[in-house]
């Protein structure tokens, strides 16, 4: 079976059973998976964007730490012992 990555599906529209729609099983499924992908891929994208601030957060605070205990001299990294 092929897959097809995020494609949005073309769902019948419900047909009409004693004056109600009714929607088939197969189209209710197919639409919540939908549903369900476009909402974790939110997420991922929220997510990920948490983690690259907080690790441009993290790299400032080792850089600063660094500084503080490994100064350069005279513009040039010291060679150590």
């Amino acid at each position: 079976m092929a897959r097809h990555k995020d494609l949005n599906w073309d769902l019948h529209e419900p047909h009409l059973q004693n004056g109600k729609r009714v929607h088939s099983w197969e189209t209710i499924h197919a639409a919540l998976l939908m549903d369900i992908r476009d909402e974790l891929k939110q997420l991922n994208q929220t997510l990920g964007c948490f983690r690259l601030m907080r690790m441009a957060e993290d790299i400032h605070r080792l850089e600063r730490r660094a500084a503080k205990h490994m100064p350069l001299q005279g513009g040039r990294p010291r060679n150590p012992p």
